[in-house]
């Protein structure tokens, strides 16, 4: 007798025999005489001495013999025996399925550290347990695993870029922290990668008119040179507020926020989607949208901090070649509030309308980023600087670095590009992947680029800049691609 084979499927030999005899008094029989089932992809038991229906002894074996046709009685009980022996499998499937489930319970999915190594991100969490919890990490891969990317919901926040440098190697080349904690508790402040709004960048006074039947002067939360100004739409900004998950594959990932009627002084309630996309060819692609119910200004910018080295071959951001494709910038005065002139950048240091290191005449900048401040505060270091845009069908700036080989293009649909070369950034210590954490970021060792509308456009309709939206017969939004190329 075999070993965990059911009694009932075990007959003597003249039973075997006699099941699998043909009986030519059997009226069923007769009905099937004429069906060949020597043909296997017709037989539902094809002959077989190894099946599991049968027992191992070599007496059964030898005593049975396989009829090119059977009854349906026989095929019933074979199959009553097959059944009874695939039910004693099923506890043990149980307990692997259940085995299975807890392994993957104990996997550290939101924990996973994207600036160690790219291969975590085979471990994709594509549920949305974590969608409203801002501090839940986000992975996604592009198709051909070119670049990854890792993402918070706090300012919908971008935590990690993996890219390829010359040697094929992955560097992180986007400021962030380890400690996830931190975008919410620093009190340095930076903003690191996050979405800022509802209005970024500056508003003079704190305040704006809207114009109209009746005109109303609306008041915002002033957050900056001692409540003179607001800067990225008062504090907290989006760039502290929770987005919530609406969407998420391997590549994509989509955030969305309520802004309420009043928030910050702003009026009316502004529903906003933030949504990341990782492409073929290590592209990653950003669009912003926004409605409100009523009319608003809104001015959306993104903030991600960049070094192209990574903080390997080279601290300095000063050696990045960096060009843009635009011949104007808005004067600002010394505390970088926009004067109401837009100047050329024709023999200026902020002419980079052809190929030049961000250090090159950065002894030229002095005052151009504020009072006793030495660096681009107006093209690069500050938040000064605005290049007029005219087309998105083309990159409107490229930045690279030959220590790293890794050459970045900006494309956007925005008027202006404004840069920060890091002047003024807090002592604040590096993610791992930078050599961190015992060192710490430093002055002019990274850039911001923000896409954006005109700075304070809201108070200067002399430029002809509508900043004003209103429901979704006038609707915001904001795209950008970004590409990595090795040189």
């Amino acid at each position: 007798m075999v070993r965990n084979t059911p009694q009932a499927c075990l007959k003597p030999d003249h039973q075997l025999e006699r099941v699998y005899s043909r009986t030519t008094d059997n009226p069923i029989n007769d009905s099937l005489s004429d069906l060949d089932y020597e043909d296997e992809s017709l037989s539902i038991f094809p002959p077989q001495t190894n099946s599991p229906l049968l027992p191992t002894n070599s007496k059964y074996i030898h005593s049975l013999h396989f009829p090119s046709y059977t009854s349906r009685s026989t095929l019933s009980r074979v199959f009553k025996c097959k059944l009874s022996l695939r039910v004693l499998k099923i506890p043990a499937l149980v307990l692997l399925c259940i085995s299975v489930i807890i392994g993957l319970l104990a996997i550290p999915w939101s924990g996973l550290s994207t600036s160690l190594a790219p291969d975590l991100y085979k471990y994709q969490s594509l549920d949305l347990i974590n969608r409203t919890d801002p501090f839940a990490i986000h992975h996604l891969s592009a198709p051909d695993g070119s670049i990854h990317a890792s993402f918070i919901g706090l300012g919908a926040s971008i935590q990690t870029l993996m890219v390829k440098d010359r040697s094929g190697s992955f560097r992180d080349v986007v400021l962030g922290y380890d400690n996830i904690s931190q975008y919410l508790h620093d009190p340095a402040y930076p903003r690191f990668g996050s979405v800022v709004g509802r209005y970024a960048n500056r508003i003079k006074n704190s305040s704006f008119t809207l114009s109209g039947a009746p005109s109303y002067t609306y008041k915002v939360t002033a957050n900056e040179h001692g409540g003179l100004n607001t800067l990225h739409g008062g504090r907290p900004g989006w760039d502290r507020r929770p987005f919530t998950v609406e969407n998420k594959t391997l590549s994509y990932l989509s955030f969305s926020i309520v802004d309420p009627n009043g928030e910050q002084g702003f009026p009316n309630q502004v529903v906003a989607k933030v949504e990341y996309e990782l492409l073929a060819g290590a592209k990653w692609k950003t669009r912003m949208s926004a409605v409100s119910d009523g009319r608003t200004p809104i001015m959306l910018s993104s903030h991600v901090y960049w070094n192209l080295d990574a903080y390997a071959s080279n601290y300095s951001a000063l050696d990045h070649f960096i060009q843009i494709k635009a011949p104007k910038y808005i004067v600002t005065d010394n505390i970088l509030i926009p004067t109401g002139e837009i100047s050329s950048v024709t023999r200026t240091p902020l002419d980079f309308t052809k190929p030049k290191k961000i250090g090159t005449d950065l002894k030229l900048t002095a005052g151009l980023c504020g009072v006793g401040c030495i660096g681009y505060a107006s093209l690069f270091f500050s938040y000064i600087l605005i290049y007029l845009i005219k087309s998105i069908k083309e990159p409107v700036m490229e930045m690279w670095s030959e220590k790293s080989g890794i050459k970045m293009t900006v494309t956007t649909d925005q008027l202006g590009l404004q840069i920060y070369t890091c002047n003024d950034i807090q002592p604040i210590p590096r993610k791992v992947s930078h050599q961190g954490p015992l060192t710490i970021y430093e002055n002019h060792t990274c850039v911001v680029i923000e896409q954006q509308s005109l700075i304070d456009g809201i108070n200067n309709p002399h430029w002809g800049i509508d900043q004003v939206y209103s429901g979704p017969s006038k609707p915001y939004e904001w795209n950008s691609l970004y590409e990595f190329i090795s040189i």
